[in-house]
């Protein structure tokens, strides 16, 4: 459900629980062609943004994956996933900072722009306030995401 290039992928790594018993080290990872029969993947999934991200709804109707398309060793799947959860963190948090980047840039050309009471609201108190808020949260974020990216150089947890 909801597979990040799940549609343009050639080859995907796809999780399965291996052992129903064992919880998180029940799952083990499988490289998985896109040609494989019986992998169907459904329809684009619309989204309010990231466009150019295609996200997709993935089916295995009676797909066989031969076992040497394990990825490591059996159970290490969730491991494996997470591993690279953390790295993913970092550039999401980065592209959620460009994004709040430019919105204070758009709310700051605003306020200039848009006047009240004969002059523009930015330079009313309040709206000063809330774009100066919203800049040192910015800045607060910018530097949380440097000192994750520092840490996933060092190959550290994030």
């Amino acid at each position: 459900m909801w597979i990040t290039s799940g549609g343009v992928a050639r080859t995907l790594v796809i999780a399965a629980r291996t052992d129903l018993e064992a919880g998180t080290r029940g799952i083990s990872n499988f490289i998985v062609p896109t040609d494989t029969p019986g992998f169907v993947v459904g329809k684009d999934e619309p989204k309010m943004g990231l466009k150019g991200s295609v996200t997709n709804q993935l089916f295995f109707e009676d797909c066989r994956v031969p076992a040497e398309n394990l990825l490591g060793e059996v159970g290490e799947g969730f491991r494996q996933f997470m591993i690279t959860l953390d790295g993913g963190r970092v550039s999401i948090g980065a592209m959620a900072l460009g994004l709040g980047r430019a919105a204070m840039e758009k709310a700051t050309e605003y306020a200039k722009a848009r006047q009240a009471f004969g002059k523009a609201i930015g330079q009313f108190q309040a709206i000063q306030w809330k774009l100066a808020d919203i800049a040192t949260e910015l800045e607060a974020a910018r530097l949380l995401i440097y000192k994750a990216a520092k840490r996933k150089d060092q190959g550290k947890r994030v």
